[in-house]
């Protein structure tokens, strides 16, 4: 299993990182610009305030990027693990308790904001406290629809 598909698992924190990133590179070209780090050089109070921003722009950075970005990274992150899934499809659970296990498709259910969320089989214990419900960026096609992130060749290429 590639680890592009790990990270896809995890939507919120690509969108934590993109949107961090993005305010850490605004606040140091406008501190370049206005001098900030050759004053900072001299004086070590400075680059202590400056440590401070950096560290409050990573909280901010979660809002940032989930509030831009989170849509545009589902999407993307759906298509890189193969989904979105049909009842009988083979699946591994990406990420939780149950990360690493193939197992199958068994329902699609429709989720509170309208999404079909795949119910996959992990037994009656699991069914009865819906454990076995899943985003489907957090599971990745074994079987059925090729992923688009694959290992082998395709037969196009092999000719």
């Amino acid at each position: 299993m590639k680890v592009i598909h790990r990270i896809c698992a995890r939507p919120y924190a690509i969108c934590w990182i993109l949107g961090t990133l993005f305010l850490w590179v605004l606040t140091t070209l406008a501190f370049w610009s206005g001098g900030v780090f050759a004053a900072a050089g001299s004086d070590l109070s400075s680059v202590l305030r400056l440590l401070v921003v950096y560290a409050g722009l990573v909280g901010l950075g979660f809002f940032v990027g989930v509030m831009s970005l989170f849509s545009l990274v589902v999407r993307a992150c759906r298509w890189v693990n193969g989904g979105p899934y049909v009842v009988g499809d083979h699946v591994t659970i990406l990420m939780g308790p149950n990360a690493g296990i193939t197992t199958t498709v068994y329902e699609l259910t429709r989720g509170q904001g309208g999404e079909l969320l795949p119910s996959v089989e992990l037994g009656a214990a699991a069914r009865e406290k819906y454990l076995d419900l899943f985003q489907d960026y957090a599971l990745l096609r074994a079987s059925g629809n090729a992923t688009p992130l694959r290992d082998e060749p395709s037969e196009a290429s092999v000719g």
